[in-house]
């Protein structure tokens, strides 16, 4: 593990160490805020669940999605739900 750790030491008048690895927490900065941009879900269908313990209402996803063709049905599920709770 200590091994891997070098990569990371700049080599500012070092025999060791890459020259770039300052700019490293940047560009794994860059690289992470890009996989989430990407990954996130647009629509989320969320309901709220009493438990019986103490923790209480929580939140729970049921479903998630990228598609505004998808949000269509996430509000029919929502209307099916309500209308069945009244």
């Amino acid at each position: 593990m200590s091994s891997l750790l070098f990569i990371f030491i700049p080599a500012e008048g070092l025999q060791y160490g890459l020259p770039f690895a300052s700019k490293l927490p940047i560009i794994g900065f860059g690289i992470g805020a890009l996989c989430a941009l990407l990954s996130a879900n647009k629509y989320e269908l969320r309901m709220k669940f009493n438990y019986g313990s103490e923790t209480g209402q929580q939140w729970l996803t049921v479903a998630k999605s990228r598609k505004q063709s998808d949000l269509p049905l996430f509000q029919t599920a929502v209307n099916n739900i309500e209308a069945a709770i009244k």
